[in-house]
């Protein structure tokens, strides 16, 4: 019996450059400041947790295109039936 080995999983931090590390900083930040406004003490932590959740969403699935990207570029094309005569 042979299984299909599951795709290594891509790293968290694969796929980003310099302008993804600063849009996290500014995305983090400012998150945590809107946060603070409405709770003063407890705001900002929950704030930049809440963005890194939600930043850690938006990668999963930016890895996740960009997989599906990279398999359909190395996928043989399919072949084009739909002219043949029935």
């Amino acid at each position: 019996m042979t299984t299909d080995p599951m795709p290594p999983k891509p790293s968290l931090f694969a796929h980003m450059n310099g302008l993804d590390w600063l849009l996290v900083l500014i995305f983090t930040g400012l998150l945590a400041y809107i946060a603070a406004l409405f709770l003063p003490v407890y705001g900002w932590p929950l704030g930049a947790i809440a963005a890194l959740a939600l930043l850690y969403l938006a990668k999963v699935r930016r890895d996740e295109a960009y997989a599906a990207a990279e398999a359909e570029k190395t996928a043989p094309p399919a072949e084009d039936h739909s002219n043949e005569a029935k």
